[in-house]
Protein backbone atom coordinates (compact mmCIF):
# COMPACT_ATOMS: atom_id res chain seq x y z
CA UNK A 1 0.00 0.00 0.00
CA UNK A 2 3.00 2.31 0.92
CA UNK A 3 4.96 1.79 -2.87
CA UNK A 4 1.27 2.73 -4.44
CA UNK A 5 0.77 5.91 -2.53
CA UNK A 6 4.40 6.39 -3.74
CA UNK A 7 3.96 5.42 -6.96
CA UNK A 8 0.46 7.77 -7.37
CA UNK A 9 2.43 10.35 -5.63
CA UNK A 10 4.70 10.55 -8.47
CA UNK A 11 2.28 10.40 -11.27
CA UNK A 12 0.53 12.99 -9.35
CA UNK A 13 4.22 15.24 -9.08
CA UNK A 14 4.78 13.93 -13.28
CA UNK A 15 0.84 15.26 -14.34
CA UNK A 16 1.54 18.44 -12.34
CA UNK A 17 4.97 19.14 -14.13
CA UNK A 18 3.52 18.43 -17.43
CA UNK A 19 0.49 20.51 -17.13
CA UNK A 20 3.10 23.48 -16.54
CA UNK A 21 5.05 22.89 -19.51
CA UNK A 22 3.29 24.21 -22.71
CA UNK A 23 4.86 23.10 -25.44
CA UNK A 24 9.04 24.78 -25.25
CA UNK A 25 7.53 26.81 -22.76
CA UNK A 26 7.58 26.19 -19.22
CA UNK A 27 5.64 28.91 -16.48
CA UNK A 28 8.63 29.65 -13.97
CA UNK A 29 8.61 31.77 -10.59
CA UNK A 30 7.53 34.97 -11.13
CA UNK A 31 9.52 38.32 -10.28
CA UNK A 32 10.06 38.79 -6.90
CA UNK A 33 9.24 42.64 -7.41
CA UNK A 34 6.10 44.28 -8.33
CA UNK A 35 4.72 43.61 -12.01
CA UNK A 36 6.02 46.06 -14.96
CA UNK A 37 6.97 47.03 -18.35
CA UNK A 38 9.89 47.91 -20.24
CA UNK A 39 12.70 46.85 -17.88
CA UNK A 40 16.26 46.08 -18.64
CA UNK A 41 17.28 42.80 -19.31
CA UNK A 42 21.14 40.78 -19.09
CA UNK A 43 22.41 37.57 -18.34
CA UNK A 44 25.71 36.82 -16.58
CA UNK A 45 26.61 33.24 -16.40
CA UNK A 46 23.95 30.77 -14.75
CA UNK A 47 21.62 34.18 -13.68
CA UNK A 48 19.51 36.38 -15.52
CA UNK A 49 18.79 40.08 -14.14
CA UNK A 50 16.18 42.30 -14.65
CA UNK A 51 15.47 45.78 -13.26
CA UNK A 52 13.76 49.24 -13.68
CA UNK A 53 10.67 49.51 -15.87
CA UNK A 54 6.97 50.50 -14.93
CA UNK A 55 3.36 49.66 -14.67
CA UNK A 56 1.98 53.03 -16.26
CA UNK A 57 2.29 54.83 -13.31
CA UNK A 58 5.06 54.25 -11.05
CA UNK A 59 8.63 53.62 -12.01
CA UNK A 60 10.83 51.37 -10.39
CA UNK A 61 14.99 50.58 -9.73
CA UNK A 62 14.53 47.93 -8.22
CA UNK A 63 17.34 44.90 -9.66
CA UNK A 64 16.38 41.19 -9.10
CA UNK A 65 18.27 38.20 -9.77
CA UNK A 66 16.91 34.81 -11.46
CA UNK A 67 18.44 31.66 -10.45
CA UNK A 68 17.23 29.08 -12.76
CA UNK A 69 18.83 25.99 -10.75
CA UNK A 70 16.61 26.84 -7.73
CA UNK A 71 13.76 28.83 -10.12
CA UNK A 72 13.80 31.72 -7.89
CA UNK A 73 14.32 35.69 -7.42
CA UNK A 74 16.39 37.62 -5.28
CA UNK A 75 16.75 41.56 -5.03
CA UNK A 76 20.01 43.21 -5.93
CA UNK A 77 21.26 47.00 -5.54
CA UNK A 78 19.06 49.27 -6.92
CA UNK A 79 19.81 50.77 -10.45
CA UNK A 80 22.30 53.87 -8.94
CA UNK A 81 20.64 56.81 -10.81
CA UNK A 82 16.54 56.17 -9.56
CA UNK A 83 14.29 54.59 -11.46
CA UNK A 84 14.23 54.26 -15.02
CA UNK A 85 11.95 52.72 -18.09
CA UNK A 86 13.15 51.52 -21.13
CA UNK A 87 16.53 51.46 -20.54
CA UNK A 88 19.20 49.36 -22.94
CA UNK A 89 20.71 46.42 -21.56
CA UNK A 90 23.22 43.66 -22.03
CA UNK A 91 26.15 41.88 -20.43
CA UNK A 92 29.69 41.74 -21.67
CA UNK A 93 32.29 39.00 -20.19
CA UNK A 94 31.20 38.92 -16.19
CA UNK A 95 29.82 42.55 -16.07
CA UNK A 96 25.81 44.15 -17.15
CA UNK A 97 25.87 47.51 -18.70
CA UNK A 98 23.22 49.65 -18.62
CA UNK A 99 22.27 52.88 -19.52
CA UNK A 100 20.00 55.82 -20.98
CA UNK A 101 16.10 55.44 -20.85
CA UNK A 102 13.39 57.58 -19.38
CA UNK A 103 13.49 59.01 -15.90
CA UNK A 104 10.95 59.30 -13.58
CA UNK A 105 10.52 62.99 -14.59
CA UNK A 106 10.24 61.64 -18.11
CA UNK A 107 13.66 63.35 -19.15
CA UNK A 108 15.43 60.98 -21.30
CA UNK A 109 19.37 60.05 -20.19
CA UNK A 110 22.43 59.11 -21.77
CA UNK A 111 24.31 58.32 -18.31
CA UNK A 112 25.86 54.27 -18.67
CA UNK A 113 26.57 52.19 -15.91
CA UNK A 114 28.40 48.58 -15.12
CA UNK A 115 26.88 46.09 -12.29
CA UNK A 116 29.20 43.27 -10.87
CA UNK A 117 27.11 40.31 -9.68
CA UNK A 118 30.23 39.29 -7.40
CA UNK A 119 30.24 42.49 -5.46
CA UNK A 120 26.70 43.59 -6.09
CA UNK A 121 28.10 47.10 -6.83
CA UNK A 122 27.22 49.64 -10.17
CA UNK A 123 30.12 51.46 -11.36
CA UNK A 124 29.43 54.35 -13.33
CA UNK A 125 31.17 54.48 -17.33
CA UNK A 126 31.59 56.50 -20.23
CA UNK A 127 28.49 58.07 -20.96
CA UNK A 128 26.05 57.70 -24.52
CA UNK A 129 27.80 59.82 -26.74
CA UNK A 130 24.73 59.87 -29.13
CA UNK A 131 21.14 61.58 -28.65
CA UNK A 132 19.96 60.27 -25.33
CA UNK A 133 17.49 57.60 -26.46
CA UNK A 134 14.57 55.27 -24.78
CA UNK A 135 13.45 51.77 -26.42
CA UNK A 136 16.51 51.01 -28.48
CA UNK A 137 17.77 47.16 -29.01
CA UNK A 138 21.03 45.87 -27.92
CA UNK A 139 23.43 42.91 -29.11
CA UNK A 140 27.14 42.00 -28.16
CA UNK A 141 29.25 40.54 -30.66
CA UNK A 142 33.04 39.24 -29.60
CA UNK A 143 33.08 41.23 -27.06
CA UNK A 144 31.56 44.49 -28.26
CA UNK A 145 28.07 45.66 -27.16
CA UNK A 146 25.93 47.59 -29.99
CA UNK A 147 22.98 49.53 -29.47
CA UNK A 148 20.53 50.53 -32.02
CA UNK A 149 17.88 53.09 -33.00
CA UNK A 150 15.74 54.16 -30.21
CA UNK A 151 13.61 57.39 -29.80
CA UNK A 152 14.28 60.73 -28.07
CA UNK A 153 11.39 61.82 -26.60
CA UNK A 154 12.16 65.39 -25.63
CA UNK A 155 12.10 66.13 -29.62
CA UNK A 156 9.23 65.54 -30.53
CA UNK A 157 8.95 61.40 -30.46
CA UNK A 158 11.67 61.37 -33.17
CA UNK A 159 12.94 57.54 -33.79
CA UNK A 160 16.72 57.63 -34.66
CA UNK A 161 18.83 54.94 -36.88
CA UNK A 162 22.33 55.18 -35.48
CA UNK A 163 23.93 52.56 -33.89
CA UNK A 164 26.64 53.04 -31.74
CA UNK A 165 28.79 50.20 -30.06
CA UNK A 166 30.32 50.15 -26.53
CA UNK A 167 34.23 48.63 -26.12
CA UNK A 168 34.26 47.54 -22.04
CA UNK A 169 38.05 47.10 -22.27
CA UNK A 170 38.83 51.25 -23.08
CA UNK A 171 35.70 51.99 -21.89
CA UNK A 172 34.56 54.09 -25.13
CA UNK A 173 31.66 54.61 -27.06
CA UNK A 174 31.73 55.06 -31.00
CA UNK A 175 29.47 55.97 -33.65
CA UNK A 176 29.33 52.18 -35.98
CA UNK A 177 26.68 52.31 -38.50
CA UNK A 178 23.27 53.66 -39.45
CA UNK A 179 20.43 51.41 -39.56
CA UNK A 180 19.91 50.76 -43.15
CA UNK A 181 16.19 52.43 -42.86
CA UNK A 182 13.93 54.76 -41.21
CA UNK A 183 14.33 55.34 -37.06
CA UNK A 184 12.51 52.77 -34.86
CA UNK A 185 11.52 52.75 -31.58
CA UNK A 186 11.33 49.31 -29.92
CA UNK A 187 12.82 47.48 -32.49
CA UNK A 188 13.84 43.82 -31.79
CA UNK A 189 17.17 42.19 -32.21
CA UNK A 190 19.13 39.12 -31.80
CA UNK A 191 22.51 37.70 -32.72
CA UNK A 192 22.52 34.47 -34.79
CA UNK A 193 26.42 33.00 -35.64
CA UNK A 194 28.09 36.51 -35.28
CA UNK A 195 25.96 38.76 -36.55
CA UNK A 196 23.05 41.21 -35.73
CA UNK A 197 19.82 40.65 -36.97
CA UNK A 198 17.27 43.53 -36.55
CA UNK A 199 14.26 45.04 -37.28
CA UNK A 200 10.26 45.51 -36.85
CA UNK A 201 9.47 48.65 -34.19
CA UNK A 202 7.43 51.76 -34.49
CA UNK A 203 8.84 54.04 -37.76
CA UNK A 204 8.81 57.92 -37.99
CA UNK A 205 5.08 57.93 -39.31
CA UNK A 206 4.14 55.95 -36.44
CA UNK A 207 3.77 52.86 -38.31
CA UNK A 208 4.86 49.02 -36.88
CA UNK A 209 6.68 47.87 -39.66
CA UNK A 210 8.11 44.28 -40.41
CA UNK A 211 10.99 44.62 -42.44
CA UNK A 212 14.50 42.72 -41.39
CA UNK A 213 18.35 43.08 -41.48
CA UNK A 214 21.07 41.63 -40.75
CA UNK A 215 24.46 43.59 -39.86
CA UNK A 216 27.72 42.06 -39.90
CA UNK A 217 30.08 43.87 -37.35
CA UNK A 218 33.49 42.00 -38.69
CA UNK A 219 32.84 43.90 -42.30
CA UNK A 220 30.78 46.92 -41.19
CA UNK A 221 27.42 44.93 -43.93
CA UNK A 222 23.82 45.44 -43.95
CA UNK A 223 22.07 42.90 -45.95
CA UNK A 224 18.02 42.90 -46.53
CA UNK A 225 16.73 40.14 -45.05
CA UNK A 226 12.82 38.20 -45.48
CA UNK A 227 10.59 40.28 -43.87
CA UNK A 228 9.39 39.39 -40.19
CA UNK A 229 6.42 36.52 -41.37
CA UNK A 230 4.34 37.48 -38.26
CA UNK A 231 2.01 41.12 -38.51
CA UNK A 232 4.25 44.17 -38.79
CA UNK A 233 4.87 45.47 -34.90
CA UNK A 234 6.76 46.86 -32.32
CA UNK A 235 7.47 46.73 -28.79
CA UNK A 236 7.87 42.70 -29.58
CA UNK A 237 10.39 40.52 -27.72
CA UNK A 238 13.53 38.66 -28.93
CA UNK A 239 16.06 36.55 -28.52
CA UNK A 240 18.92 34.32 -29.82
CA UNK A 241 19.26 30.71 -29.02
CA UNK A 242 20.74 27.39 -30.33
CA UNK A 243 21.88 28.96 -33.31
CA UNK A 244 18.04 30.41 -34.45
CA UNK A 245 16.91 33.84 -33.54
CA UNK A 246 12.64 33.89 -32.03
CA UNK A 247 10.70 36.61 -31.79
CA UNK A 248 6.92 37.21 -30.56
CA UNK A 249 4.45 39.10 -28.68
CA UNK A 250 4.46 42.97 -28.95
CA UNK A 251 1.87 44.75 -31.39
CA UNK A 252 -1.07 47.30 -31.31
CA UNK A 253 -3.31 43.91 -30.24
CA UNK A 254 -0.77 42.62 -28.01
CA UNK A 255 -0.53 38.91 -29.71
CA UNK A 256 0.88 35.64 -28.15
CA UNK A 257 2.37 34.34 -31.74
CA UNK A 258 5.96 33.31 -32.11
CA UNK A 259 8.11 32.91 -34.94
CA UNK A 260 11.99 31.03 -35.30
CA UNK A 261 14.37 32.36 -37.74
CA UNK A 262 16.27 30.30 -39.84
CA UNK A 263 19.83 32.59 -40.77
CA UNK A 264 20.91 30.28 -42.82
CA UNK A 265 17.89 29.30 -44.84
CA UNK A 266 16.43 33.61 -44.12
CA UNK A 267 13.08 31.90 -43.47
CA UNK A 268 10.48 32.79 -40.90
CA UNK A 269 8.57 29.39 -39.40
CA UNK A 270 5.48 29.80 -36.95
CA UNK A 271 6.34 28.31 -33.58
CA UNK A 272 4.51 27.31 -30.17
CA UNK A 273 2.68 30.55 -29.20
CA UNK A 274 3.58 32.67 -26.09
CA UNK A 275 1.43 30.60 -23.62
CA UNK A 276 0.85 33.43 -21.53
CA UNK A 277 -1.64 36.69 -21.98
CA UNK A 278 -1.21 38.57 -25.28
CA UNK A 279 1.55 41.31 -24.35
CA UNK A 280 3.74 43.76 -25.11
CA UNK A 281 7.11 45.27 -23.57
CA UNK A 282 8.27 42.25 -22.00
CA UNK A 283 11.72 41.63 -21.89
CA UNK A 284 14.14 38.55 -22.04
CA UNK A 285 17.51 36.72 -21.33
CA UNK A 286 19.38 33.78 -22.05
CA UNK A 287 21.02 31.11 -19.79
CA UNK A 288 23.25 28.78 -21.38
CA UNK A 289 20.71 27.17 -23.91
CA UNK A 290 17.16 28.27 -22.58
CA UNK A 291 15.70 31.64 -22.96
CA UNK A 292 13.41 33.67 -20.91
CA UNK A 293 10.51 36.09 -20.83
CA UNK A 294 9.18 37.71 -17.86
CA UNK A 295 7.20 40.91 -17.51
CA UNK A 296 4.74 43.05 -19.61
CA UNK A 297 1.42 44.77 -19.95
CA UNK A 298 -1.85 44.35 -21.68
CA UNK A 299 -3.08 47.32 -19.69
CA UNK A 300 -3.07 44.91 -17.13
CA UNK A 301 0.81 44.53 -15.73
CA UNK A 302 2.83 41.03 -15.51
CA UNK A 303 5.36 39.71 -13.67
CA UNK A 304 5.30 36.45 -14.82
CA UNK A 305 8.37 34.56 -16.29
CA UNK A 306 8.85 31.67 -18.74
CA UNK A 307 11.43 29.66 -19.83
CA UNK A 308 11.74 28.44 -23.44
CA UNK A 309 13.58 25.70 -24.78
CA UNK A 310 13.67 25.00 -28.16
CA UNK A 311 14.29 21.42 -28.10
CA UNK A 312 10.90 21.02 -26.83
CA UNK A 313 9.03 22.78 -29.58
CA UNK A 314 5.75 20.72 -31.40
CA UNK A 315 3.48 21.44 -34.18
CA UNK A 316 5.44 23.90 -35.39
CA UNK A 317 3.63 25.36 -38.59
CA UNK A 318 4.82 26.79 -41.60
CA UNK A 319 3.32 30.72 -42.47
CA UNK A 320 0.55 30.17 -44.01
CA UNK A 321 -2.84 32.89 -44.22
CA UNK A 322 -4.72 32.45 -41.11
CA UNK A 323 -7.67 34.86 -42.29
CA UNK A 324 -11.22 34.11 -42.50
CA UNK A 325 -13.91 35.59 -44.00
CA UNK A 326 -15.93 38.35 -42.18
CA UNK A 327 -18.46 41.02 -42.13
CA UNK A 328 -20.22 43.39 -39.57
CA UNK A 329 -24.10 44.31 -40.23
CA UNK A 330 -24.82 46.89 -40.54
CA UNK A 331 -22.02 49.15 -42.07
CA UNK A 332 -22.21 51.85 -40.90
CA UNK A 333 -22.70 51.40 -37.53
CA UNK A 334 -25.80 53.45 -35.64
CA UNK A 335 -26.16 52.00 -32.14
CA UNK A 336 -25.57 48.18 -32.50
CA UNK A 337 -23.96 45.65 -35.16
CA UNK A 338 -23.58 42.08 -35.66
CA UNK A 339 -19.51 40.78 -36.36
CA UNK A 340 -19.77 37.28 -38.21
CA UNK A 341 -16.64 35.15 -39.14
CA UNK A 342 -17.26 32.38 -42.07
CA UNK A 343 -15.78 28.96 -41.01
CA UNK A 344 -15.32 29.98 -37.32
CA UNK A 345 -14.93 27.68 -34.36
CA UNK A 346 -17.62 27.61 -32.25
CA UNK A 347 -15.34 26.20 -29.73
CA UNK A 348 -12.64 28.58 -29.18
CA UNK A 349 -12.80 31.85 -27.71
CA UNK A 350 -12.12 34.83 -29.65
CA UNK A 351 -11.29 38.38 -29.41
CA UNK A 352 -12.50 41.37 -31.32
CA UNK A 353 -10.43 44.54 -31.46
CA UNK A 354 -11.46 47.73 -32.51
CA UNK A 355 -9.00 50.59 -33.82
CA UNK A 356 -9.01 53.67 -34.77
CA UNK A 357 -7.44 55.22 -37.76
CA UNK A 358 -4.37 56.45 -35.84
CA UNK A 359 -4.27 53.09 -34.45
CA UNK A 360 -5.40 53.72 -30.79
CA UNK A 361 -7.37 50.45 -29.79
CA UNK A 362 -11.05 51.70 -28.31
CA UNK A 363 -12.44 48.30 -27.51
CA UNK A 364 -11.69 45.00 -26.45
CA UNK A 365 -14.80 41.94 -26.56
CA UNK A 366 -14.07 38.31 -26.01
CA UNK A 367 -16.49 36.44 -27.62
CA UNK A 368 -16.88 32.41 -28.09
CA UNK A 369 -18.11 31.03 -31.55
CA UNK A 370 -18.17 32.96 -34.93
CA UNK A 371 -20.86 35.51 -34.29
CA UNK A 372 -20.58 38.56 -31.77
CA UNK A 373 -23.49 40.97 -31.07
CA UNK A 374 -21.70 44.34 -30.33
CA UNK A 375 -22.63 47.70 -29.56
CA UNK A 376 -20.54 51.31 -30.20
CA UNK A 377 -20.76 52.36 -26.58
CA UNK A 378 -19.97 55.90 -26.95
CA UNK A 379 -17.03 55.42 -29.65
CA UNK A 380 -17.42 58.50 -31.51
CA UNK A 381 -18.05 58.83 -35.31
CA UNK A 382 -15.79 57.59 -37.67
CA UNK A 383 -13.64 55.29 -39.68
CA UNK A 384 -12.62 52.15 -37.87
CA UNK A 385 -10.35 49.36 -38.35
CA UNK A 386 -11.16 45.54 -36.12
CA UNK A 387 -9.33 42.66 -35.85
CA UNK A 388 -10.55 39.41 -34.58
CA UNK A 389 -7.59 36.92 -32.89
CA UNK A 390 -7.37 33.38 -31.80
CA UNK A 391 -4.84 32.19 -29.19
CA UNK A 392 -2.91 35.38 -30.70
CA UNK A 393 -3.23 34.96 -33.91
CA UNK A 394 -5.46 37.08 -36.41
CA UNK A 395 -8.11 35.52 -38.27
CA UNK A 396 -10.30 38.18 -39.37
CA UNK A 397 -9.49 41.68 -39.86
CA UNK A 398 -11.69 44.56 -41.94
CA UNK A 399 -13.57 48.40 -41.92
CA UNK A 400 -16.25 49.74 -40.35
CA UNK A 401 -17.90 52.98 -40.51
CA UNK A 402 -19.59 54.81 -37.47
CA UNK A 403 -22.06 57.10 -37.85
Amino acid sequence: MKSQKVLSFIFFLCLSVSLMAQGPWTQKASLGGNARHRPFTFSIGSRGYLGCGWNGVTMYQDVWEYDPGSNSWMQKADYPTGPRLSPFGFSIGNKGYVGCGLDQNLYVQSDVHEYNPVTNTWTTKASWIGTPIFGGSSAVVNNIGYVMCGDDWDLGYWRHNEVYSYNPANNSWTFTTTFPADGRRDPCAFVVNNKIYVGTGSDNTYTDVGDWYEFNPANGVWTTKANFAGSPRSQAVAFGVNGKGYLGTGGQMDVQDFWEYDATLNTWTEVNSFPGQGRENSASFVIGNLAYVACGTSGTNYSDCWEFNSNNMVGINENQNLEMGSSVFPNPIVATAILKIENGNVNVENELSIFSSDGKCVMKKKFNGNELEFSREGISAGMYFYAVNTNGRKIASGKMLIQ
